[in-house]
C-alpha cells in the first residue's frame, strides 16, 4: 500500500479522534461525517500539520515528513490576488521542496492537470471561483505529492463548475492517491471508489462505495442509494 494510517488517535479537550486504520493505494477516497466528526483533524495529521497523539501514518512502508510526501488543499484556500499565477505555482513548489533545474517543468504540468495554461499570467484575483479551486488543487500536485489531500474542494460552486472538478478529480485519481474530504453524496458517488466514514471521532464504515450503498434502505433519510445509506450508517452509530 502505498500509504497506510494505523491505529492513529488525536485529543483536544472534550473530542477524541480514533483509533483510524485505513490505507490508501491510488484513486479516490471519499472521507464523509457531519460537521465536528473529525475529517479535518483527520487531513491535517496525514498532510503532516499536526502530529496524531498515537498511531502511525507511512508512505511506502516508512515514516517520514508526510509534508514533503502529500499535496494539501484546505477548505479556505487562497491565493495572493497581485501574484500572477504561473509565480504563485513557482513559489508552492519551491516551498514543497522542487529544485530550481526542476520548477518550470512542474509548474507546467500542473497547470496543464488544471486546465489552467491560457491563465498561466493572469493574476490569481482575476480568477473564477472554478479557476481558484482548481489552482489550489495546481498547488498540491506540483510537487508530484504521493497523496493528494482535498478538503471540500467543490465548496461554493455552481453545478456546472462542480462537474468540471468532478472530471479533474477522477483525472488525478489516475495518476495519485486522492483523500476527497466532502459533504455532498453526489461529489463522493462520482469520483470515489472507496470511502470512509466518521462519526463524533469514530470510524464506522471504510470499504467500497458501492458496499457502502447496499446498507440504505428505502426509507432511510435522503434523495439518493448513497445519501439514505450515509445515513443509516449514521444513525446506527449513535445507537
Amino acid at each position: 500500500m502505498d500509504v497506510v494510517i494505523d491505529r492513529v488517535v488525536q485529543e483536544y479537550p472534550g473530542f477524541t479522534l480514533g483509533p483510524v486504520t485505513l490505507s490508501l493505494s491510488g484513486g479516490v477516497t471519499g472521507l464523509v461525517g457531519p460537521n465536528g466528526a473529525g475529517k479535518s483533524t483527520l487531513m491535517r495529521m496525514v498532510a503532516g500539520i499536526e502530529k496524531p497523539l498515537s498511531g502511525t501514518i507511512s508512505f511506502l512502508g516508512e515514516t517520514c515528513d508526510s509534508v514533503l510526501k502529500t499535496g494539501f488543499l484546505p477548505q479556505d484556500f487562497a491565493a495572493p490576488r497581485l501574484s500572477r499565477v504561473d509565480d504563485f505555482l513557482h513559489y508552492a513548489a519551491w516551498c514543497s521542496g522542487v529544485e530550481s533545474r526542476s520548477r518550470g517543468s512542474s509548474v507546467q504540468k500542473a497547470l496543464e492537470a488544471v486546465d489552467l495554461v491560457d491563465r498561466a499570467r493572469s493574476r490569481c484575483g482575476r480568477l473564477s471561483g472554478g479557476m481558484i479551486r482548481r489552482l489550489g488543487i495546481a498547488q498540491a500536485i506540483v510537487h508530484d505529492p504521493m497523496l493528494v489531500i482535498l478538503d471540500e474542494p467543490t465548496v461554493g460552486l455552481d453545478p456546472f463548475q462542480k462537474i468540471e472538478l468532478r472530471k479533474l478529480l477522477r483525472g488525478i485519481g489516475e495518476r495519485h492517491s486522492v483523500l476527497l474530504s466532502s459533504h455532498s453524496g453526489d461529489d463522493i458517488g462520482a469520483v470515489a471508489e472507496d470511502v470512509v466514514v466518521l462519526n463524533v471521532g469514530r470510524q464506522i464504515f471504510n470499504g467500497k462505495t458501492d458496499q457502502l450503498v447496499l446498507l440504505g434502505r428505502d426509507d432511510d433519510a435522503g434523495d439518493t442509494p448513497l445519501e439514505r445509506a450515509l445515513s443509516r450508517v449514521l444513525t446506527e452509530s449513535q445507537r
